[in-house]
């Protein structure tokens, strides 16, 4: 949240909320969260892109480093932090971008492609996130820029379940689905991911509980 802004000695600065907490790599490559809060994680993440997509605004940057997990009595805290290459979206306008932003790992096809972007292109990267969380490495791993490029555009990504074969398979479908490089063969909003990851979780916590 931000609190305050405004100009000081001919700078300009933007006060913003403080949160206590860790980055959610450190969660990703210092524990092995089971998919169970790998999911109740995520669909909070889901549930912040909501927020923002329904202002217009997409992020084009997601990334573990930018979603801080803190701790409130016991359960996960998510924020999404970061909107410093967000844009704002308009079905009457198209996105355009002069040059590939973003970072190489996270980035949907299209951005690559310097191809108008909508809040799919997020859901994307929410995609390689959740894959990553629960594989414990990226669809797409290479120091070149150029072979990214290719494996993010061009290739599937290894299924899921090879990696990690407890996951459960509706999350396994979910995840792909996040990474289909066609925009319109994606899971189509943040909030579809938020209802699909709910519902996943009370029949998860239900049958633990019986």
């Amino acid at each position: 949240k931000v609190s305050d802004f405004g100009e000081w000695q001919d700078c300009q600065y933007m006060g913003t909320e403080f949160v206590k907490g860790q980055g959610l790599g450190d969660i990703i490559y210092g524990e092995k969260a089971t998919p169970l809060r790998a999911a109740r994680i995520m669909k909070q993440v889901a549930g912040a892109l909501g927020e923002a997509h329904a202002k217009q605004i997409v992020h084009l940057d997601l990334k573990p480093p930018n979603i801080l997990v803190s701790q409130k009595r016991g359960q996960d805290l998510v924020k999404v932090i970061d909107f410093g290459i967000a844009e704002i979206y308009s079905e009457n306008r198209e996105s355009r971008q002069d040059r590939v932003c973003g970072t190489c790992t996270y980035m949907a096809p299209e951005q690559w492609r310097r191809q108008p972007l909508d809040p799919r292109t997020d859901i994307y990267s929410f995609g390689v996130i959740f894959y990553e969380f629960l594989a414990g490495r990226p669809p797409f791993r290479s120091s070149s820029v150029s072979a990214l490029e290719k494996a993010h555009c061009h290739q599937p990504p290894v299924p899921l379940k090879k990696l990690r074969p407890d996951v459960p398979v509706e999350i396994e479908k979910l995840v792909h689905r996040c990474l289909e490089k066609d925009p319109a063969k994606r899971v189509q909003s943040a909030g579809d991911l938020e209802a699909a990851l709910g519902s996943y979780l009370r029949r998860t916590e239900n049958a633990h509980a019986v």
